[in-house]
């Protein structure tokens, strides 16, 4: 139970991090944080049961700034199920996630703090998402939206396709009412987000900049069995879309999306399948006919029926055949 002195003292921001063997880059992550202009936060991190020098890094960090705590799980859990370890704890007005292998810029929660107070009715503001790479290349991610102030509900709909992207700072008590989905153990971000938004009277977008590291250990990067994790974060998703009660148009930009990733998953698939074994190449395939068998083609819009590579083919058999025959016909070698 949180004391009224706990809560006069409750930072302005809490900040979840989830390391699971994150040595390499973990002190970068920790300096970008000791360096923000606004001082008014916590920093709440869960080694997520790692093999390298993490749970060192963090109690030695914790130990020398009061502002930030760790947990040690005594097992591998999951980057979602060590978010929310955290997430349970957060005293903050406003809660962010930052990756223990990404940085924030020096002046990321000052921004954050003066477009927060400047609209009384966010819950929620966007970050800048900037993707940098070992080499020093940055490459912004852009929004597909030209306004700076977004209903919840305008801006569930734009996530739904990534038009709009889900790293924010949330009001600490919706997000402890929606945690992150700890199943499928991946992609735990882009099925929650929608609701998160959905959840806002208002949110704001601002020009404080989030530094994602793009390399290839990151999750975003497995290949297969991993990657099914992602149909079956496609599949939450859709449910998420349909609970919440929105109309034909966010049903259909919602279908649109996983079918599009279906498709281009499976093709990702017929690359990759001569090098898996024949174990996983039937998980593969089992996964991707359920998934098939779940799609919603009347919801799908008619620019997709009009290209042949994201034409709807009934069932899986059918599907699959057609994918491999524009395989051959792009002049990618048979099987």
């Amino acid at each position: 139970m949180v004391t009224a002195a706990e809560n006069a003292a409750a930072p302005r921001f809490s900040i979840l991090i989830a390391a699971w063997n994150a040595a390499r880059f973990l002190p970068e992550c920790l300096a970008s944080l000791k360096a923000q202009t606004l001082a008014d936060y916590e920093v709440l991190c869960v080694d997520d049961a790692s093999t390298d020098a993490t749970a060192e890094m963090l109690d030695a960090a914790a130990a020398a700034d009061s502002r930030l705590r760790v947990w040690h799980l005594a097992h591998n859990s999951g980057q979602a199920a060590a978010r929310n370890v955290a997430l349970a704890e957060a005293r903050g007005a406003y809660t962010l996630m930052v990756d223990a292998d990404d940085r924030l810029a020096p002046d990321t929660l000052a921004l954050l703090d003066a477009a927060l107070s400047a609209e009384h009715d966010a819950d929620a503001a966007v970050l800048r998402l900037v993707c940098f790479d070992d080499g020093g290349t940055e490459t912004e991610v852009p929004v597909r939206t030209g306004r700076r102030s977004l209903s919840g509900r305008e801006a569930c709909l734009l996530s739904i396709d990534l038009s709009l992207h889900g790293l924010y700072a949330l009001r600490t008590d919706l997000f402890q009412a929606h945690p992150y989905p700890e199943q499928p153990r991946r992609y735990a971000d882009d099925t929650i987000t929608p609701v998160h938004y959905a959840l806002c009277r208002r949110v704001v977008l601002t020009r404080a900049t989030y530094f994602y590291r793009r390399h290839a250990a990151s999750c975003t990067a497995a290949l297969f069995p991993e990657k099914l994790d992602f149909i079956a974060a496609n599949a939450l998703l859709r449910a998420h879309i349909e609970g919440m009660g929105f109309g034909s148009a966010a049903r259909q930009r919602c279908e649109a999306y996983i079918w599009a990733n279906y498709v281009s998953l499976y093709r990702r698939y017929l690359m990759t399948r001569h090098g898996l074994s024949p174990e996983v190449r039937r998980m593969c395939r089992s996964a991707f006919r359920t998934a098939h068998a779940a799609m919603r083609p009347l919801r799908l819009p008619r620019r997709l029926w009009m290209q042949p590579s994201t034409f709807f083919v009934p069932t899986f058999t059918l599907f699959a055949l057609w994918q491999r025959l524009l395989w051959v016909a792009k002049g990618r070698p048979r099987e």
